[in-house]
C-alpha cells in the first residue's frame, strides 16, 4: 500500500529507477499491508500470495520505471527460500541493465542470482545477498 505513494513521488521527481533493498514481505507473520487488504486471510493464504501481492501492490505502481530489488533476510525465512525468491522475481533479477552488466563482466555468465550490480552514469550499484549463506558462498581460510 505504501509503495503506491512512493511510486507517485518517484515519478513526480522523474527518478531514473527505484531500488527496493529487501524484506519485501514479513513472511514470519502476516504482513500489515496484506492484512489490510485481506483481513480474513490466514497464514497459509498469506504465504501462498505474499510475493505475488508484492508484485501487484508494490512493483506494478511504478509502471515503466525500472525497479530493482534485493533479497532480505525475510526473503528466505522458512518456508520461503532463496531459490523461490530467485524464480519468483526472475524478471526483475534479469532486467536489461543487470543482464547487460553481467554479460559485460563475463560473456558466458547466464546464471540468475539474487545479487548483482550494474553501472549507470559512472556509479556502480551493488546489490548483495548477505541474507543467505551456503557452502559455496563461504570463503575457506588459507592454510
Amino acid at each position: 500500500m505504501g509503495d503506491a505513494s512512493i511510486a507517485a513521488d518517484a515519478r513526480g521527481l522523474d527518478a531514473a529507477f527505484y531500488w527496493h533493498l529487501g524484506d519485501l514481505r514479513a513472511i514470519s507473520q502476516v504482513d500489515e499491508d496484506f492484512r489490510a487488504l485481506h483481513p480474513q486471510s490466514v497464514a497459509q493464504d498469506y504465504l501462498a500470495e505474499a510475493w505475488l501481492d508484492f508484485q501487484t501492490g508494490q512493483i506494478e505502481p511504478f509502471g515503466e520505471m525500472p525497479f530493482f530489488l534485493a533479497i532480505g533476510n525475510h526473503g528466505n525465512h522458512p518456508p520461503k527460500t532463496r531459490e523461490e525468491f530467485t524464480l519468483t522475481f526472475a524478471d526483475w533479477l534479469d532486467a536489461r541493465p543487470i543482464r547487460e552488466q553481467r554479460l559485460k563482466d563475463d560473456p558466458h555468465d547466464h546464471a540468475l542470482r539474487p545479487y548483482y550490480h550494474w553501472i549507470s552514469d559512472g556509479i556502480d550499484f551493488i546489490t548483495l545477498d548477505n541474507a543467505t549463506r551456503t557452502n559455496s558462498m563461504r570463503r575457506s581460510s588459507p592454510g
